[in-house]
């Protein structure tokens, strides 16, 4: 639900009306009303409200009538469930092997914090693809809900790590992989396994969501 609260700059004791329409439902009447999106909105989605502000006035005895219409923009959003859909989509293209870089990363910033984190999940993209052959078919993520929101704020990425960012979220995560080089006591051709949680951060950019980092932590 959304509060709208309009200003009218008409005449000196004018008696003012207010109409506003538009798709979903107003409640309320007159300067200050709420406003609630159509049930089953697909998001993000832009709604188009208008109002149309009407005065009549008294002046040298003749009673004026004007009005004047303004239509504006809503940005509509199903926040959490955006920003899960874009972690869950990021974790699950980066455990494809055949998928290029740039589309692993399609949905991230390349401005938050700099683009640091952005910079940071191509590099592992990368050594990931030079380093592990990965089994997709034994992929799988789980959303770990709620959200959590601190608009120009910063998230505190599982207990050790500070990220610029407008929203927090966690998905816990399991891979399957073949080593393709000589890593950490492992041979290439050995099967590995890994399972934790990825903290993925997201900022409202122009009315969207964008990714901004990912920081995994394995058990």
């Amino acid at each position: 639900m959304l509060t709208l609260n309009a200003t009218v700059n008409g005449h000196a004791g004018a008696d003012v009306t207010y109409l506003w329409s538009g798709p979903g439902t107003f409640n309320g009447s007159g300067a200050i009303v709420s406003w609630t999106a159509p049930a089953s909105t697909p998001t993000p989605l832009t709604i188009d409200l208008t109002l149309v502000a009407s005065e009549r006035y008294d002046e040298g005895g003749t009673t004026h009538a004007s009005a004047a219409r303004s239509t504006f923009p809503v940005h509509v959003h199903d926040s959490g469930k955006e920003i899960l859909d874009m972690g869950e989509e990021f974790l699950s293209l980066f455990s494809r092997n055949a998928v290029p870089t740039n589309a692993v990363l399609h949905n991230f910033s390349a401005s938050c914090d700099g683009g640091t984190g952005r910079d940071n999940e191509a590099s592992d993209t990368d050594k990931a693809r030079a380093r592990y052959r990965q089994d997709f078919s034994k992929f799988r993520v789980t959303r770990l809900p709620p959200v959590t929101y601190n608009f120009g704020g910063a998230c505190l990425v599982l207990g050790s790590r500070f990220r610029h960012a407008d929203a927090c979220s966690l998905l816990e995560v399991h891979w399957e992989f073949t080593y393709l080089v000589d890593e950490d006591g492992h041979k290439a051709g050995d099967h590995g396994v890994t399972d934790g949680v990825d903290s993925v951060t997201a900022v409202l950019e122009n009315g969207e969501w964008r990714l901004c980092a990912s920081d995994f932590q394995g058990r």
